[in-house]
């Protein structure tokens, strides 16, 4: 099995920009998401939103060529430790990946 390798997203690169929504639909179909896929609309939005907040960091998880896992996260700044912070909102992995290590 190949190694897993994470990169931050490149979100003018269009093999991430597919990937980020890829992952994001398959976590939205998902009992931890919304359970149903995400609509057309958010899947053309999702893209050009992240690319245009300033606070916006995508990286993903990489096992050979294919996309396997998503992390969205975004830059903010913790009062309490005084030094900027991030929150990942959305972590997620294919759910090929996660069948894969099932007995």
């Amino acid at each position: 099995m190949p190694s897993v390798r994470i990169v931050e997203a490149d979100l003018s690169q269009r093999l991430h920009q597919e990937a980020i929504v890829r992952l994001t639909d398959a976590y939205a179909r998902d009992a931890f998401g919304n359970d149903q896929p995400l609509s057309d609309e958010v899947r053309r939005a999702i893209v050009p939103g992240l690319q245009t907040h300033p606070a916006a960091m995508v990286f993903l998880a990489y096992q050979g060529d294919d996309p396997i896992g998503i992390a969205t996260c975004f830059r903010g700044f913790s009062t309490f430790a005084g030094r900027p912070s991030s929150v990942a909102k959305r972590i997620a992995r294919s759910k090929a990946t996660h069948d894969m290590r099932r007995p």
